[in-house]
């Protein structure tokens, strides 16, 4: 009897030790999967894709995954496309619709999977996989599931599709319901911007340069300044405010890999030298010279141009 009740004990111990132990590598897989999340995330905002593909490779093989995870690794993916020549930039791309679409399998009603899948093959060309018709497929879902973000994705759409003015009416219904989304609203002020709409861009600019921010919309209502003090500067309609505008940004943006970074230093010096103070203008043309501005080919050329 007693042989009995001491083994029952000892295979009581046992269990509870084995989940201990289960339960102890589950959090701890869970704790470093979502360390390796935030570094691919702090490495992506950091312009160092590199990193950050090698910290979301990492989480990825960790179990479980979820959608906004996968999603990350799109963007991620992504990105390191953009800044790659053009055989990698290829494949970057193809891995990163793919992660886009094995998150959308995953989670189907998972909007920001959706949007990003959108946003890919509205914009993408075919031989990088962007694809109309699978965009319009997962459009259709999108819009039962947020009609804001498929209408501005709709956007895209009628310009892949040369409707400028289908866009710009879509557009203009977008911004009398007013937004949910930071990053909605920029898009379509951009959209504005690039079509020379720059009253209707600043008024939609403008509020963003105040919204809350977080960690998804930063990105966007920070560049917000950048992009209302450099319509000021284009419409030479406030100068003055376009450099307080301008110097606000780059107090929150010193990022020198941000894809805007080269670009804003050059529109505040031709802000200065639009307001008379040559010295300030010397100086940012100097501290452009100073860096690698000549990585970023479309900026050497227009900086080149325009001095």
């Amino acid at each position: 009897m007693n042989i009995y009740r001491n083994s029952r004990v000892f295979i009581s111990h046992i269990c509870i030790l084995f989940m201990s132990v289960l339960f102890s590598g589950f959090a701890n897989s869970t704790e470093n999967n979502a360390s390796l999340i935030k570094m691919s995330q702090m490495a992506l905002e950091n312009g160092d894709p590199g990193s950050a593909i090698e910290h979301i490779e990492k989480a990825l093989a960790l179990e479980p995954t979820n959608a906004d995870e996968i999603v990350l690794s799109g963007d991620i993916y992504c990105n390191k496309a953009q800044n790659s020549s053009m055989f990698s930039a290829l494949k970057f791309a193809k891995k990163c619709i793919a992660q886009y679409e094995t998150a959308v399998n995953l989670e189907p009603e998972n909007i920001k999977a959706l949007v990003s899948a959108v946003r890919f093959h509205m914009e993408a060309p075919s031989i990088a996989g962007g694809s109309e018709e699978k965009g319009k497929l997962f459009l259709e879902r999108l819009t039962v599931l947020s009609p804001e973000d498929a209408d501005t994705c709709r956007i895209q759409l009628f310009l892949r599709q040369d409707n400028i003015n289908a866009a710009l009416e879509l557009a203009e219904t977008l911004s009398e319901k007013g937004f949910n989304s930071a990053r909605n609203q920029y898009d379509v002020a951009h959209f504005y911007r690039n079509s020379e709409r720059y009253d209707k861009a600043a008024a939609l600019f403008e509020p963003l340069t105040v919204w809350p921010e977080t960690p998804e919309n930063k990105w966007h209502v920070t560049d917000s300044l950048l992009q209302l003090g450099e319509i000021l500067l284009i419409n030479n309609s406030n100068v003055s405010k376009s450099i307080e505008l301008i110097e606000k940004y780059k107090e929150k943006n010193t990022n020198p890999r941000d894809v805007h970074y080269f670009w804003s230093t050059w529109s505040l010096a031709k802000a200065y030298r639009a307001a008379g103070n040559s010295e300030k203008y010397t100086i940012l043309v100097k501290k452009i010279k100073s860096e690698n501005y000549k990585e970023n080919k479309p900026f050497a050329k227009r900086f080149k141009a325009e001095q």
